[in-house]
Formats: C-alpha cells, structure tokens, sequence
C-alpha cells in the first residue's frame, strides 16, 4: 500500500472532511488534495496523528501538549 493510500484510508477513518483533516494537521486544505492525489508523500508524524485521532492516545497526547503549552 503506498502512503498516499494511507492517508486516504486513515482520513476516512477519522471521517474528517478534507478542511477538517487540514485544520487538525496544521496544513492547508490544498496539501491535504496533494497527499490524497499523490503530488507529494504524506510525513509519518500526518500518518500517526491521523492513526491517533480521537484516540485515548490521542487525547493524551494533546494534554500533555496543553500541560506544555499552558494552553
């Protein structure tokens, strides 16, 4: 399977919408059409936020962040 069918799976996984999976990657929607379309190869650290998305890993992962930040 290459990244970008990754990607693909894992976004639909998620079911975010191409905006919302921008919005939670801190990329621009455009970029999220590039990794889909195969125009550029998606970064592992995209694929294990995604494989963690609304994930008890996932929220553990954001407070700790947020206990980091003090946000």
């Amino acid at each position: 399977m290459k990244p970008k069918d990754v990607f693909i799976e894992l976004q639909k996984s998620t079911s975010l919408s191409n905006f919302a999976c921008a919005e939670y990657l801190g990329i621009s929607e455009a970029s999220v059409q590039d990794r889909r379309n195969g125009r550029y190869t998606p970064k592992k650290s995209e694929l294990i936020a995604l494989a963690v998305y609304g994930s008890v890993a996932g929220d553990n992962a954001l407070n700790f962040l947020r206990k980091l930040t003090g946000k």
